[in-house]
């Protein structure tokens, strides 16, 4: 059973390389034993990145409205302050992207 998680990982990897993922997953489906997606650690760290660039998106939304302190934009981003003021410095010089 571990083998077989280890080729599927594998199976996984090359076939985003050669842009057949879908077709692998649709192959892993018709398999009786399935791939837990939740547990794939490129999964996760795409939802990872996608959290922070929210989080980001939120900072930079907030800063534009201009009713809240630094500090309660840091406690409603769950980001530091430290972070907010990095921000705000990026929107003053004109990089909206970070």
């Amino acid at each position: 059973m571990p083998r077989l998680k280890k080729y599927q990982k594998q199976l996984r990897i090359l076939s985003r390389l050669r842009k057949l993922d879908a077709a692998t997953l649709n192959e892993f489906k018709a398999m009786p034993i399935q791939y837990d997606i939740h547990s794939d650690t490129l999964y996760l760290e795409g939802i990872e990145k996608d959290i922070e660039k929210q989080r980001h998106q939120s900072v930079v939304n907030l800063l534009k409205l201009g009713k809240l302190s630094l500090e309660e934009i840091a406690i409603v981003t769950a980001v530091t302050v430290d972070y907010v003021l990095e921000v705000q410095r990026a929107m003053q010089a004109g990089n909206t992207k970070h």
